[in-house]
């Protein structure tokens, strides 16, 4: 039984990260649309493992077997999160080749990856205002709240999430208290829309590549977008939370 529990444990752990690595890609409306048409069968065979679920739940009522037809379920989910990453990196790669042909990127550029935007840098250091190093109102009843989360759950996997939340947070208050802010100079490498659910209210992920220095950053926005793909700006952020402050010569309404 324990090592059931251990098992279980670490799976979804496993789903975790994976869902953490996945949200990094850069996925444009087209992109999106033709990875979900590819993708459409393997959730029909998800529909085994929700069934198998059921049998389990209703007519096996063993503990042992419940618990590991839900792992599987698990590990499956991993399974379409990693497919869908490795199919949407290889149409990317495919749009890159074609932004080179046309003239938009260098051809020396190479495709960016996850780790570029894992990457710590310390120059240029820019000096920001006190005042506007900072989180509004909501972003701190947002932290308040994750840290009433975690003393209340303390011990348990739930608290461990939103640690998890909480780091990079806690980083960009840091960072506000030290001055530790930098910037990154690219081009917009990709914009996608986004709603919020049960709403009409839309914002808009932004992605900006510097190609010289192999690094990425991205950030939403709410509101007005005045940005346009392979326009070049500059991003002013934490140096370690990687929190966008502002983009300069531009006024927009940043998460």
């Amino acid at each position: 039984m324990r090592s059931v529990v251990l098992f279980t444990f670490n799976s979804i752990l496993f789903l975790c990260i994976v869902i953490v690595v996945e949200k990094k890609i850069n996925i444009d409306e087209e992109i999106k649309t033709q990875v979900s048409m590819r993708i459409k069968p393997l959730y029909l065979v998800n529909m085994f493992f929700i069934t198998y679920i059921l049998v389990c739940i209703f007519l096996l009522k063993n503990l042992d077997v419940i618990l590991s037809s839900f792992v599987m379920e698990i590990i499956y989910i991993g399974i379409l999160i990693l497919t869908k990453k490795i199919m949407t990196l290889e149409l990317t790669n495919r749009q890159l080749q074609w932004q080179k042909a046309c003239g938009y990127i260098d051809e020396n550029c190479e495709k960016s990856s996850f780790l570029w935007r894992c990457k710590i840098w310390y120059s240029p250091h820019i000096n920001v205002p006190f005042k506007s190093r900072w989180k509004g109102l909501s972003g701190l009843l947002y932290d308040l709240a994750l840290v009433y989360g975690i003393i209340i759950s303390k011990g348990t996997l739930f608290s461990l999430l939103l640690l998890i939340l909480l780091f990079p947070d806690v980083l960009s208050w840091l960072e506000g208290l030290l001055g530790l802010q930098t910037s990154l100079t690219g081009i917009c490498t990709g914009i996608t829309e986004h709603h919020n659910k049960n709403s009409h209210i839309v914002y808009h992920k932004v992605y900006v590549t510097d190609y010289k220095n192999k690094r990425e950053i991205t950030f939403y926005v709410d509101g007005p977008l005045f940005i346009h793909e392979n326009s070049n700006m500059t991003v002013v952020h934490g140096m370690f939370s990687k929190r966008v402050l502002y983009v300069e010569g531009l006024n927009l309404d940043i998460r």
